[in-house]
């Protein structure tokens, strides 16, 4: 779908930087550049707030906060590059 479409298709993970990092090399190899990043994640672990495990958060914290901060990162000093 992606390829009919235009687009690109990239099977990874948020969580993981080697992911995202394939993500957009793969976007600037093709379309040569990044105006915006949307990043749209599926849900934390579930369960009841008093019963979730320390490591039930994390994997919330990574998913949810941290997979923002990976890819900004990666593609705010491509989308800083001004040059044609």
């Amino acid at each position: 779908l992606a390829a009919e479409l235009g687009g690109i298709a990239v099977r990874g993970s948020v969580t993981e930087p080697a992911d995202l990092k394939r993500l957009v090399e793969e976007t600037t190899g093709k379309f040569g550049r990044l105006d915006a990043a949307v990043i749209n994640a599926g849900h934390p672990p579930k369960g009841q707030l008093l019963t979730l495990g320390d490591a039930d958060w994390h994997a919330g914290l990574d998913m949810a906060v941290l997979s923002v901060v990976r890819v900004t990162r990666l593609v705010t000093p491509i989308m800083q590059d001004t040059s044609p």
